[in-house]
């Protein structure tokens, strides 16, 4: 998640792009992402994680200076088993949607399926 921040407050799409598990929407995502968070993404940016994380960890970041936020999905790709984020919101609406199930603030990681094991 680190990387996606650095690469949106850089500006950078094409790097954005190149950390995509599937390649299918990952240049269109990038530009979307970049052009409606970019700007956000250079000041305080806060992540909480959900779900067990094992093949895909669901990633909330809020932009501080902005107020947006944005859930990102990270996961284990086809290719060599590494990680990687789906970057598949072609469209500019989609790739700027706000969450309807997360927290408003920071703070509540979590799991946001009700089969997640509940850590008893």
């Amino acid at each position: 998640m680190q990387k996606a921040v650095w690469r949106l407050a850089d500006g950078d799409v094409d790097a954005l792009a190149a950390l995509a598990v599937d390649d299918t929407h990952a240049d269109a995502t990038a530009r979307n992402w970049v052009k409606a968070f970019g700007a956000a993404a250079k000041a305080d940016v806060t992540a909480d994680f959900y779900d067990e994380g094992s093949m895909r960890q669901v990633v909330v970041l809020y932009f501080a200076k902005s107020g947006q936020i944005k859930e990102i999905e990270a996961r284990m790709g086809e290719k060599n088993d590494a990680w990687g984020l789906t970057l598949a919101e072609p469209d500019p609406a989609e790739a700027t949607a706000k969450p309807t199930w997360a927290p408003s603030k920071p703070g509540h990681s979590g799991s946001r399926t009700s089969g997640a094991p509940s850590g008893s």
